[in-house]
């Protein structure tokens, strides 16, 4: 559903559908544990939260309005993509966050009017 790397290419993350993630770990540690990959953790309940828009691309500020009206509610971000585009940014908070971190959005960006 997502993937991020990170610029030093020494980790990978993923976000895939909880019915898929037990299997997916098991075929990533038997093919790959101990060599290509060191270390596999796994997290659970997590939600991923989408801005999709022509709005978003090339307007300085916007990912700063977007994560400060989430940090805002005490909402922490735990993985952060974009694509090439620049016509969608995405974000992976706590499950239990995910209607906050919505709201948030919505009121910082007046989509509740």
């Amino acid at each position: 559903m997502m993937i991020s790397q990170n610029p030093s290419e020494s980790s990978i993350t993923i976000v895939l559908k909880k019915a898929d993630l037990y299997r997916a770990a098991d075929a990533l540690e038997a093919e790959h544990h101990g060599r290509t990959i060191k270390r596999l953790d796994l997290t659970l309940d997590v939600a991923i939260v989408a801005l999709i828009g022509e709005g978003l691309r090339g307007t300085v500020g916007t990912a700063s309005r977007v994560f400060a009206a989430v940090s805002g509610r005490g909402i922490n971000v735990m993985m952060i993509t974009q694509g090439s585009s620049e016509l969608n940014l995405a974000f992976v908070v706590r499950d239990a966050d995910a209607e906050a971190a919505v709201r948030a959005l919505h009121e910082e960006f007046g989509l509740a009017e």
